[in-house]
């Protein structure tokens, strides 16, 4: 890497990503140090930033497995911000581009810039524990340890309410701390894509999996929901081995009136169970 860019590493031994932060020199006193933090709370990271971003000076795109973009109208438009040194040969490269839009209304600039990407969007004067949750779910998604060695693994489609993210990022915690995780591929909605259609991918992943894992706490029994509506009919429609697993307390009557056909529910601390289950479904 540029000797001009600072690598700083969680104190475990072993990283499974390697990040890349880019953002205006002005936005790094305010959002910079809370970010890494917030990153290594949940993930085992390298992060890299440079104070003073050049555009004369270029980073090592084939040391990067992610890059997060604070994205404020001085980031596009200045120079020596870091658009034109880190986020343009990434998108060139196409290495995972996580935007953060720190300001209003400066999406559309953006995206006629650099093309149309998923973003989150934290105005505030401090990331939120909800923004820093997705970024992690993203981490997770192209940290190496996230795909299996075998290309033949069996991959588990999580379906989860946007509301219960926080319960998904346990979810996945639990799933990756056991020894079969290796073994398999895990993908959720927080793995699309820049420039992904968001309901066909979402639609194409379903239908390719093994198994259909159904995130069950007290929001997936709101009417007329996503996983209600769309996902969980597609699954039955498509013939794939559903687990519904409980995350918290539900009503299981009403769970099993408003899910026709559903399978009994394992819960969250069964994690000998899940992938006990896990392997059995997915290998008839």
């Amino acid at each position: 890497m540029d000797p001009n860019y600072t690598c700083i590493k969680n104190s475990k031994n072993n990283c499974t990503v390697r990040i890349l932060i880019s953002m205006h020199p002005n936005d790094r006193y305010t959002f910079l140090e809370p970010l890494i933090r917030g990153i290594f709370k949940y993930i085992d990271a390298a992060v890299y930033y440079s104070p003073f971003p050049s555009d004369d000076s270029v980073p090592d795109m084939d040391e990067i497995d992610l890059m997060i973009v604070g994205v404020t109208e001085k980031y596009i438009t200045w120079h020596n911000s870091g658009f034109v040194s880190e986020a343009m040969p990434a998108i060139k490269k196409q290495i995972p581009i996580f935007p953060i839009m720190l300001e209003a209304h400066i999406s559309n600039l953006f995206n006629t810039r650099v093309g149309k990407l998923h973003y989150i969007e934290n105005t505030a004067d401090v990331i939120s524990e909800e923004n820093l949750i997705q970024i992690c779910e993203h981490i997770n998604n192209i940290s190496k340890e996230h795909y299996p060695s075998s290309d033949n693994a069996p991959s588990i489609f999580i379906s989860y309410r946007k509301q219960d993210a926080p319960e998904l990022q346990r979810l996945v915690q639990l799933l990756n701390a056991h020894p079969e995780r290796n073994n398999i591929s895990l993908w959720y909605d927080t793995e699309l894509n820049p420039g992904d259609n968001y309901k066909q991918t979402i639609i194409d992943r379903l239908k390719s999996c093994s198994l259909f894992l159904m995130l069950v706490t007290p929001n997936i029994l709101e009417p007329n929901n996503y996983v209600m509506r769309d996902e969980y009919p597609l699954a039955l429609k498509e013939k794939k081995r559903i687990v519904p697993i409980v995350m918290q307390k539900t009503d299981l009557n009403k769970l099993y009136e408003l899910f026709p056909e559903l399978p009994k529910c394992i819960t969250s601390t069964q994690t000998d169970a899940i992938f006990s289950k896990i392997k059995t479904d997915a290998a008839d």
